[in-house]
């Protein structure tokens, strides 16, 4: 009876280490680094776009500047400049 029990952990033991095989597998070729990046474009579409673009400046040893500026494109004209300003 004790054999039997024995064998029966063992199975289990095996399988779990099987299991986790398969799932650590399955986790990488999930996370495959593939290069897709659709949102980077060479030019903006001036017909109606927002265009981003993030400086950071020094501003002291412990802290930096965080510049954000947008322009808001439409219908080829540059309807707005703005400019946001945070410590970091």
């Amino acid at each position: 009876m004790q054999l039997y029990f024995y064998t029966q952990i063992k199975n289990m033991k095996n399988f779990k280490v099987i299991l986790i095989a398969v799932l650590v597998t399955i986790l990488l070729a999930a996370c495959n680094n593939d290069d897709n990046n659709e949102d980077i474009t060479p030019t903006v579409n001036k017909q109606g776009a927002v265009e981003t673009a993030v400086t950071v400046l020094p501003l002291d040893s412990l802290n930096d500047v965080l510049i954000t500026k947008h322009a808001v494109w439409y219908k080829g004209n540059k309807l707005k400049d703005i400019e946001y300003r945070d410590t970091v």
